[in-house]
């Protein structure tokens, strides 16, 4: 089975919003319209892209693979890390303002607790050091994508967007491609004699 984490595409639908930041500059600000209640806990994220190839992996290895998991993650930031590694790839003013589990909670009708009580999670437990393993993936999808690549390969730039038109017009720009489909295929990595494993966010 493959465990995985929250998109970086989430983003395009959960984006920051425009204003002054709290050094005085105009800028955009990773807080409330990004329903991020980190506090100061990290965000695992990975690359559409990266699930694919993953997923293609598991296939094109099932005999090697099979009734283990293979636990995922590209990236794992703070909100503060986020905004400053947005600043730094696209030149736009951020900055990271925490927002207290209650108001997510109290903002999203029907919803907002199990919100809440995901990120009150990765408030508490980093996933990507304790259920997964870079290092492992790393080696096993050497291209996998980090927080500062996928911005640089999108150009996001902060504005909100619809998840499938962006990824056509991607592929349509690409030949028909994608990021993992220009890069080492899933059906040439062997399986890894040891398990990369984790437990699933539920």
């Amino acid at each position: 089975m493959l465990v995985t984490a929250p998109y970086f595409e989430n983003l395009y639908l959960l984006a920051p919003q425009e204003g002054p930041l709290p050094d005085g500059r105009n800028g955009l600000l990773f807080s409330l319209a990004l329903a991020l209640a980190l506090g100061d806990g990290t965000w695992p994220l990975i690359a559409l892209d990266d699930i694919a190839w993953f997923v293609s992996h598991m296939f094109d290895s099932w005999q090697g693979w099979g009734e283990r998991d293979l636990a995922v993650v590209g990236d794992s930031l703070t909100g503060q890390q986020i905004a400053s590694v947005f600043e730094r790839v696209t030149g736009v003013p951020s900055a990271y303002q925490p927002l207290p589990l209650t108001t997510l909670r109290d903002a999203i009708p029907g919803t907002g607790h199990d919100f809440a009580a995901m990120f009150r999670f990765f408030q508490s437990r980093n996933i990507a050091v304790c259920d997964r393993d870079i290092e492992a993936l790393r080696k096993l999808h050497p291209q996998l994508t980090t927080w500062d690549a996928w911005l640089r390969a999108t150009n996001w730039d902060g504005r909100q967007k619809n998840c499938e038109q962006e990824s056509s017009r991607r592929s349509r720009a690409s030949g028909g491609g994608s990021l993992s489909g220009r890069r080492q295929r899933a059906s040439d990595v062997p399986c890894p004699s040891s398990n990369v494993s984790g437990t699933s966010v539920r």
